[in-house]
């Protein structure tokens, strides 16, 4: 109820589903985090971000998709995690779903 069309809205949690359920803009071209997997792509991303800030971050829902063979996405993204921890400080817990916002 808090995201409208017009709002950008960013799934850290690498579910890109949650985009049309959400029914926000993804901030970014890559839809998964996960696609972003070269240091260029990543830099791309994070450019994103910034210009894009979105409302939201979906940062958790702790789903398979958050570990791509082992690896969790905040160990596989760590300057992204960094950014997003500095500019998101509030963290809401919905079930299982962590949410991060600026207030």
């Amino acid at each position: 109820n808090n995201i409208s069309f017009n709002d950008y809205v960013f799934m850290f949690n690498n579910e890109a589903s949650y985009y049309y359920f959400l029914k926000g803009k993804s901030p970014t071209r890559f839809s998964q985090i996960s696609m972003a997997d070269n240091i260029y792509d990543r830099q791309e991303l994070l450019n994103d971000l910034q210009k894009n800030p979105p409302k939201y971050i979906l940062y958790s829902t702790s789903g398979m998709a958050e570990g791509i063979e082992g690896v969790l996405m905040t160990e596989r993204f760590p300057n992204i995690v960094t950014w997003m921890e500095k500019q998101y400080p509030k963290r809401t817990t919905i079930d299982y779903a962590v949410i991060l916002s600026k207030e």
